[in-house]
């Protein structure tokens, strides 16, 4: 037997486990394809959510509070706890 003999041999003897590794390096692509888009778009959506957050704590403080002692430590308190659940 020559060599194109046995290796067609060796192909169709080991068929089933070919395809398996070949559908295995597909799924594995095509994670990996999927993977850079979604962790993009995870990050848009953060930074949008933290844009809108930041927006809600400049207009409330700036409107809805009056400069009164009492309420300016309530404004810094409440700042404190806004920040610290943005970053």
């Amino acid at each position: 037997m020559d060599l194109v003999t046995k290796v067609k041999l060796k192909i169709k003897m080991n068929k089933g486990k070919i395809i398996n590794i070949l559908i295995i390096c597909g799924v594995i692509f095509f994670i990996y394809l999927i993977h850079e888009p979604v962790v993009d778009m995870v990050e848009k959506i953060i930074s949008k959510i933290k844009e809108i957050l930041s927006t809600i704590q400049k207009n409330y403080f700036s409107t809805y509070l009056p400069p009164n002692k009492t309420q300016l430590q309530l404004k810094q308190k409440y700042q404190s706890k806004i920040k610290y659940y943005i970053s």
